[in-house]
């Protein structure tokens, strides 16, 4: 069994009808589907957060597997928004968290 119907069998288990998604979001102001990779405890400091995807890639997944229409419903936030929260995390806490600004979290609806 491939990857594509594996996760098409496990969304059939999850839901019939809708799906309700709220996650963390990377490189959320790049315009092509993408993932990020974090090593160790890169992303809020759990070992088990391997990856990210941005926005765009995170629906292409959920039309993978079936799903019809996906629509992100809250974020990701305005670039000047995240870049604003950004400097501001590095004037708080005194350490860069410059690439902070590429990251968010989002909610999407995505309908069987």
């Amino acid at each position: 069994m491939n990857t594509e119907e594996l996760s098409r069998r496990a969304s059939e288990a999850v839901t019939r009808e809708i799906m309700i998604v709220e996650t963390a979001v990377d490189l959320v102001h790049l315009p092509t589907p993408a993932l990020a990779f974090y090593p160790g405890e890169e992303l809020q400091e759990n070992s088990t957060n391997w990856f990210a995807s941005n926005p765009q890639a995170l629906c292409h997944m959920l039309k993978t597997v079936g799903f019809r229409p996906v629509e992100v419903v809250q974020g990701p936030r305005p670039l000047a928004y995240s870049l604003l929260r950004s400097v501001g995390r590095i004037l708080r806490k005194g350490k860069s968290h410059l690439r902070s600004y590429q990251r968010d979290r989002v909610i999407v609806h995505a309908w069987k």
